[in-house]
């Protein structure tokens, strides 16, 4: 057992999320801030941020802004998750052959 943690590593692990950790707080989130549908730029994933550290501030006073990002990731709605997404749809927008022509359009015409 680690000096001064008072329990096991397999007892920390184990253990249930507290009320104020991350996931905890995640999973009390609303409705309507569990999803990053209709979040199509990241100005309005600033937005949702924004919504997010807002709640946390009632829900868990003085924890919006630093427990956002660490709540948003706990509940599947982190940056690299929203760029994903993003990335994604503009693929499918572009279309196959948009995907496979290799070098931008610079290089190919010299």
């Amino acid at each position: 057992m680690p000096r001064g943690s008072g329990m096991s590593p397999t007892r920390r692990r184990n253990r249930k999320p507290t009320g104020s950790s991350p996931e905890a707080l995640a999973a009390r989130l609303p409705d309507d801030l569990r999803s990053l549908e209709g979040v199509g730029t990241p100005s309005e994933y600033q937005a949702l941020r924004g919504h997010v550290a807002d709640w946390l501030d009632h829900a868990a006073p003085g924890q919006g802004q630093v427990q956002a990002s660490a709540v948003m990731t706990a509940a599947g709605l982190s940056a690299a998750e929203f760029y994903r997404i993003a990335l994604e749809a503009g693929q499918k927008q572009a279309g196959p052959s948009a995907h496979n022509q290799g070098a931008p359009h610079a290089l190919r015409n010299r």
